[in-house]
């Protein structure tokens, strides 16, 4: 029900309005009139009518002044102002000052009438529009949440959605400069940790866009600062925020500890952010911070590097018994220290893949190390826990892995599609170019990538690509853009993002790991 407040000096004149319009518009509530501007500002901010008739001439303050102080008020209150000026400049002002219609008196039912319908109408599309505002409001605020808790899920489980991403920030109207990302651990957690989400949830929006999401006990929140917060300033900045979030918890009973990631200038880069953060978490002390950030341990990196090359030439030299024994030993101390990361599991790649060639010596030269190394990332990337690593590895360097059938058509036309991609990775070739030198149909033998080894061309070509730049990493000084090129890749920009991608390291962790080995 829609509210009107009449204002005007002359009691009969607000009597006579009242009751044309009760009687023409019996939904409609009549409030109390006023009788001059003072207490109609007064009336109109404690009972907040939606229609206001108000004489131009009143002692006092005049309806034009009144007017211009509500419009100044931001007062959404539909105005008729009613006058007995035939003079229309009074009536021109008014509407300039945000009146929605006028009455002359003596005014008549049927002008009373008009003029109340033609602001009823406009209240009543302000209102649906404000209703459809709402759902669209609430509808989108719902997919908002469904692609906050998919891009951050994406994340958790180390397989960035990029298109989440991007969908979200365009949602959102956010531009993105880099991120961090936040572990939190609470005591008591079964009891309080649900509750906390939300007080931190809050607590971050005030200063960043957040997005939080509780995960295997722990809290996470994926932090996207303003452009002004980078690389440089972003530790700063944390710990002024911490401080004051200190502030808050000493006001209530949650007691936590915070691991918090490097900053990461790409959304791809979140999955480490993920890795980096826990690390954090499980070294932070709460007898001297309750938070910590991640300091990369390229030394450390670098010790387990040198170890596995130990392990290679027990391997090598027959003491297998030592081997898996110093291997079970270097997982179970890499697992307590930082957990299953993708950097032990691209090296455990690497170590089947030269343990397999000491078993089998045409492994390097043949066909065979590309057709089954998608295989091997694939079963270690499953491997979460040491134990499960322990014996991924063990199956895949004793155990059977799949070969070239040499009785199987099929598997002929692979290993020359194969062989063909080794010799000529460097260059920009094609599907169909392969097809045409082995001498099938492209959708055919596109059919046999997916059906033999698990993957399409542009995967397979990448793999090999990523390989060769691996071994010049290690055995060269070249450039990154030098090995970029060299194994194809024209861009250098687009040659760091693939191998990202691709190993769980970028181009400079691996040569500033192998600098401190060599070193």
């Amino acid at each position: 029900m829609f509210k009107v407040m009449i204002a005007d000096d002359e009691a009969i004149v607000c009597r006579g309005l009242e009751y044309m319009v009760q009687s023409q518009f019996p939904f409609v509530e009549v409030l109390m009139s006023a009788y001059n501007g003072i207490e109609l500002l007064k009336r109109v901010t404690e009972e907040k009518p939606d229609i206001i008739i108000v004489d131009i001439n009143m002692p006092g303050m005049n309806g034009l002044d009144v007017i211009e102080i509500l419009r100044m008020r931001s007062c959404g209150a539909k105005i008729i102002i009613n006058t007995a000026y035939s003079d229309f400049a009074y009536i021109q002002k008014a509407l300039k000052l945000g009146a929605d219609g006028y009455l002359l008196k003596p005014t008549d039912a049927s002008q009373l009438r008009e003029s109340m319908e033609k602001v009823l109408n406009l209240l009543e599309h302000e209102k649906k529009e404000k209703k459809d505002k709402e759902k669209t409001s609430l509808r989108m605020k719902k997919e908002q949440n469904i692609i906050e808790s998919e891009m951050i899920s994406s994340i958790l489980l180390e397989r960035p959605n990029e298109e989440s991403f991007h969908v979200f920030m365009e949602m959102t109207g956010n531009s993105f400069w880099g991120g961090i990302m936040m572990g939190l651990q609470v005591e008591h957690y079964t009891v309080c940790l649900d509750a906390y989400e939300q007080e931190l949830r809050q607590f971050w929006k005030h200063y960043c866009t957040c997005i939080t999401k509780i995960y295997r006990n722990q809290l996470f929140l994926l932090i996207f600062p303003e452009r002004n917060i980078d690389a440089e300033n972003y530790r700063e900045w944390m710990e002024n925020l911490i401080s004051k979030l200190q502030e808050e918890k000493n006001k209530t009973r949650f007691q936590f500890k915070i691991g918090i990631s490097s900053w990461k200038y790409e959304f791809t880069q979140m999955e480490e952010a993920y890795h980096e953060c826990q690390i954090a978490l499980k070294e932070c002390m709460p007898s001297e911070k309750n938070y910590k950030f991640y300091q990369e341990d390229i030394e450390g990196q670098a010790a387990f590097l040198k170890k596995t090359e130990e392990l290679k030439q027990l391997f090598k030299t027959g003491k297998t018994e030592e081997f898996y024994a110093e291997l079970r030993k270097m997982y179970q101390a890499y697992e307590e220290r930082y957990g299953i990361d993708r950097y032990i599991q691209f090296y455990t790649v690497q170590l089947i893949a030269e343990c397999r060639q000491c078993l089998d010596k045409e492994w390097e030269s043949s066909a065979k190390k590309v057709f089954v190394m998608n295989d091997i990332k694939e079963n270690i990337k499953k491997s979460d826990t040491a134990e499960k690593l322990i014996r991924q590895a063990a199956e895949m360097i004793q155990g059977d892995l799949p070969t070239a059938n040499t009785a199987d058509s099929r598997m002929i036309y692979m290993e020359k599609a194969i062989l063909y991609i080794e010799k000529n990775y460097m260059r920009d070739i094609s599907l169909e170019e392969i097809a045409k030198e082995i001498s099938i149909t492209p959708v055919y033998l596109s059919r046999l990538f997916k059906n033999l080894i698990h993957v399409n061309f542009v995967e397979l070509l990448t793999n090999v690509r990523i390989m060769h730049a691996m071994e010049l990493l290690q055995k060269t000084d070249a450039t990154i853009k030098e090995i970029g090129e060299r194994v194809g890749y024209q861009s250098p920009t687009y040659f760091y993002k693939v191998f990202k991608k691709n190993t769980g390291m970028t181009v400079s962790e691996i040569k500033e790991i192998w600098s401190h080995e060599n070193g």
